[in-house]
């Protein structure tokens, strides 16, 4: 099994499921997050992006899944970092479950809450990840919520479903296992590279 830093999330698998226009099974993305997972076996901290909207998330995420049990008079249990039951180098850790789904939490600012709110939220650019949240633990529909505390109690929450997808899954799941060998390879080649040789190779 590789080591945590380096399992494939569910968070980050739609890269996963574009195809390479030129040669190669993947796009450049799945290119770029192969590299990133190699730098994280290899102890490389990640580089960390910082902005208000991330910060407002972390700050309002407690909150956010609170105001949700109280209102739906549930329990949301919180899991720790899931791993597939088959695929053991993938995983992740979603926001809140529930028996019957999961939820993912998001904490916009107030005009992209007002926009959810009236014009429903983009659910397709989620697809990757639900569904690997539901290929990881089993369950079969997946909440996104949309919570701001400055709107009135009717009008904190947005949510919006997604269903399993079967067909999706399957096809993730194999895009999954062919695109781990691309991480060792980039692993390995990090591991081994040596400036000296690639000048040599270079002048000779």
């Amino acid at each position: 099994m590789c080591p945590r830093k380096g399992y494939i999330t569910a968070s980050q698998t739609k890269c996963l499921m574009v195809d390479g226009r030129t040669k190669g099974v993947f796009g450049r993305g799945a290119v770029s997050y192969a590299r990133e997972l190699a730098r994280a076996m290899d102890g490389i901290k990640k580089q960390e992006i910082e902005s208000k909207d991330i910060d407002r998330g972390n700050e309002l995420e407690d909150e956010a899944i609170s105001y949700f049990e109280r209102t739906f008079l549930i329990e949301v249990e919180r899991p720790d970092f899931l791993v597939h039951p088959d695929i053991e180098y993938f995983g992740g850790t979603p926001d809140g479950m529930v028996p019957d789904f999961g939820l993912d939490i998001k904490c916009p600012n107030q005009k992209n809450h007002h926009d959810n709110l009236s014009e429903g939220m983009q659910l397709s650019k989620y697809k990757g990840q639900f569904q690997s949240y539901m290929a990881i633990t089993g369950l079969d529909r997946w909440a996104l919520v949309s919570y701001n505390r400055a709107f009135t109690d009717n009008s904190k929450l947005a949510i919006a479903w997604m269903e399993r997808d079967q067909q999706y899954i399957d096809k993730l799941l194999n895009r999954v296992q062919k695109f781990y060998p691309l991480v060792q390879k980039e692993y390995e080649k990090l591991k081994k590279y040596n400036p000296q040789i690639t000048q040599n190779e270079y002048n000779g």
